[in-house]
């Protein structure tokens, strides 16, 4: 009987165990969660500091963008029909956050009405210290 009694208590010792392997476990999948999520918000707020950097040329597309897309009266979403480009897209061009193919400039600027070289020659684009 005691020897019963032994495995018994052999059992209940191995499941608190591997209860506290399960609870470390999990608080390290928790912490790494944690982490991951903390690592992304800083690569995302430093990327907000480059969208907002009036010398980046993905900032400067899109204020390009933005800027004859409002001249004509074009909201995103008409931008994006035209183009065959999702709104969203269009939207995180414009905010600098996106970079963009040759292939899709040359869709939005043919909806715009805007040659390449017209979109890429003007004063606004050429000089990225006059958006500050």
């Amino acid at each position: 009987m005691g020897y019963i009694f032994d495995k018994k208590d052999d059992f209940h010792l191995q499941k608190q165990h591997f209860r506290s392997i399960i609870i470390k476990h999990t608080f390290v999948r928790e912490v790494t969660t944690l982490l991951l999520i903390v690592f992304d918000l800083k690569s995302t707020s430093s990327e907000v500091c480059n969208i907002m950097d009036s010398t980046d040329i993905r900032y400067r597309l899109g204020q390009r963008i933005k800027s004859l897309r409002e001249k004509i009266g074009m909201s995103q979403k008409d931008l994006a029909y035209a183009s065959d480009l999702d709104r969203s897209y269009i939207a995180g061009i414009e905010a600098g956050g996106r970079n963009v193919s040759i292939v899709n400039i040359e869709k939005i600027t043919s909806a715009l009405g805007v040659s390449l070289s017209d979109f890429f020659d003007s004063y606004e684009f050429n000089n990225p210290t006059s958006h500050k």
